[in-house]
């Protein structure tokens, strides 16, 4: 289901994820014997380390594993669209169109929080896109350092 809603997010019907939610309140009755009160759902809702089963409602987990994906993705992406785009490969406009992607959900994300809280979301979302354009960069350093193993390895004369 996260794999879904990374990919999908907001294109997911409302209905779905209710759906969804319904059918995991069943599964948990299931496996606790009988039905759960609103309190024990909550409870299961939270992760592991809170005392919860990690139960996670589709509907909570929604914005914030879309918006996670983009803002993880999006670095390699303009990297991998902007070569593309220098032989040709891609449409103008197309990094421009990924370029505003990240902000699809935050602002409805925001709008859910308490307005105390939506600063961490802000600093969260700046921590996530600087972590995601190193680990990019790291990339690029990555594959020159094995390039160039690579490359002494094919040296001629040398052994193997």
């Amino acid at each position: 289901m996260t794999q879904l809603l990374r990919a999908h997010g907001q294109a997911i019907e409302q209905a779905s994820l209710q759906r969804f939610d319904e059918d995991l309140d069943k599964v948990l009755a299931l496996a606790t014997g009988g039905p759960l009160h609103a309190e024990a759902l909550q409870q299961a809702s939270l992760g592991m380390k809170s005392g919860g089963l990690g139960a996670r409602k589709a509907q909570d987990a929604v914005l914030p594993a879309f918006i996670a994906s983009r803002v993880q993705a999006r670095p390699l992406v303009m990297q991998l669209a902007e070569t593309l785009h220098q032989h040709g490969f891609l449409p103008e406009g197309f990094e421009e169109s990924c370029d505003a992607a990240p902000d699809d959900g935050a602002g409805a994300l925001s709008d859910k929080l308490p307005v105390a809280r939506r600063p961490r979301l802000t600093d969260l979302l700046e921590r996530g896109e600087n972590d995601a354009r190193q680990r990019v960069a790291g990339l690029g350093t990555d594959n020159r350092a094995a390039s160039s193993r690579q490359a002494s390895n094919r040296e001629p004369g040398r052994r193997r």
